[in-house]
């Protein structure tokens, strides 16, 4: 699996699901997830690639879930929707060439983005629910 470097990070942190395992075929990791530790929360960042398209799974665990959440995310008006998936909403907006998901669930704050097509990242957000 492309994200089991990323996985098994977040899995130190956290049990709650947040790391997808379904990938677009071909899709192959940048190197291993960068992990960044703040006084309240871990960043778990990891870049991917499927041909020439990029794209990247962040994933912030806090240590206790922030009545704001620092998440900061650009957006045009190409695409802007809600997805559930396992209970979770999760927000889906275009900027520029690219598309991003954002949600939170509990003290987890996630967000993939990339040159990837809804169809892909509706796959992606459905497989972090499914085991």
């Amino acid at each position: 699996n492309v994200f089991r470097h990323q996985r098994l990070s977040v899995e130190k942190k956290t049990e709650v699901c947040a790391v997808p395992s379904w990938s677009p075929v071909g899709a192959k990791a940048n190197g291993v997830p960068r992990e960044t530790i703040r006084t309240d929360r871990f960043i778990v960042r990891a870049a991917y690639t499927v041909g020439t398209r990029e794209f990247s799974v962040q994933i912030i665990i806090y240590d206790t879930p922030p009545e704001t959440y620092i998440g900061t995310y650009q957006k045009d008006t190409t695409i802007e929707e809600e997805y559930s998936a396992g209970g979770i909403c999760h927000y889906i907006v275009g900027n520029n060439e690219t598309i991003s998901a954002m949600w939170v669930n509990g003290n987890v704050e996630g967000h993939i983005q990339g040159e990837l097509t809804l169809e892909e990242l509706q796959k992606m957000i459905d497989s972090i629910y499914e085991e």
